[in-house]
């Protein structure tokens, strides 16, 4: 039997107005879905969208997801790049997902590896310079399942960059690395520095969301990247209301200074240690312009 092309892409999801007819059935499953069930809010939706216990309200949490980005991508016209290649991984995840969970009714079944191999983790780094992409172990796209490892360095750099921080060192002359999650902690307890136009508590459940995929390998969910992605995404804009500045902007409060900076940063991680530590801070931004409301 010869299969043709077009139907070869239906089979394979490669076809994108079937894909969005698949989607739209989809659709239709989840209205019957929260038909008995409440939606969370925008901060309960974030704490149990990213959390790694599967309990009730985590499945509510990624069927809200869904929704939102079904309607994103078929209403909203949001992601006008390539969006065929957006509805593929959105209909191999739901299916996924809706086999475990069995939320609604749906045709479309697919079985997938839902882990990173160390063998395809390597020949991407070692291939990385060149054109040349290696077969894929999990018959995903390693730039799709690595974005939650993309979307942590881009909260730690940002972090870093925007408090200045060149090294730091201890009094014995010993140094170690400072985890985001402690930087992330001293941004939370020292609000009054910042003008985040996010919550640092939305920042530290994606830390240990992203993390999670880091430490396990163990594939995130599209619909979880593509809401991460639109949560830190007010973070990395490039246009304030005076300027454009395509380094983007870093979120101190107005007056706050590399001096200040030092003397906060080295008042919270030396409370209560043996040995003292001492901060080197850059005199200017790292990067970008301080945002001006």
């Amino acid at each position: 039997m010869i299969i043709d092309q077009q139907t070869l892409d239906k089979l394979t999801h490669k076809n994108h107005e079937q894909n969005i007819q698949d989607l739209q059935n989809v659709e239709r499953g989840l209205e019957t879905f929260f038909k008995s069930k409440n939606k969370f809010p925008e901060f309960d939706l974030i704490t149990h969208l990213f959390k790694s216990n599967q309990d009730e309200n985590w499945v509510i949490a990624q069927c809200q997801s869904i929704e939102h980005q079904l309607k994103r991508l078929i209403h909203d016209n949001a992601y006008t790049l390539e969006p065929e290649k957006i509805s593929r991984e959105l209909i191999t995840d739901i299916s996924i997902f809706n086999q475990h969970h069995k939320v609604f009714s749906w045709d479309v079944g697919i079985h997938a590896q839902n882990y990173l191999t160390s063998m395809e983790a390597f020949l991407n780094a070692k291939f990385s310079y060149a054109n040349y992409v290696p077969a894929s172990t999990s018959g995903r796209t390693f730039k799709v399942i690595s974005t939650p490892a993309q979307i942590r360095f881009a909260i730690e750099f940002k972090i870093k960059n925007m408090l200045r921080i060149l090294d730091h060192t201890y009094s014995d002359g010993s140094s170690s690395i400072i985890q985001i999650s402690e930087l992330l902690n001293f941004c939370e307890k020292n609000s009054h520095l910042f003008t985040f136009p996010i919550s640092i508590t939305a920042l530290k459940e994606l830390n240990k969301w992203s993390n999670n995929f880091i430490h396990s390998g163990v594939f995130s969910y599209y619909w979880q990247s593509l809401q991460a992605i639109e949560i830190i995404e007010p973070m990395f804009s490039i246009k304030d209301s005076k300027s454009i500045h395509l380094e983007g902007f870093n979120y101190l409060a107005p007056g706050i200074e590399s001096p200040a900076l030092k003397e906060e940063l080295e008042k919270h991680f030396n409370h209560k240690k043996k040995k003292t530590m001492t901060f080197h801070i850059c005199d200017t931004p790292l990067e970008g312009r301080t945002f001006a409301a």
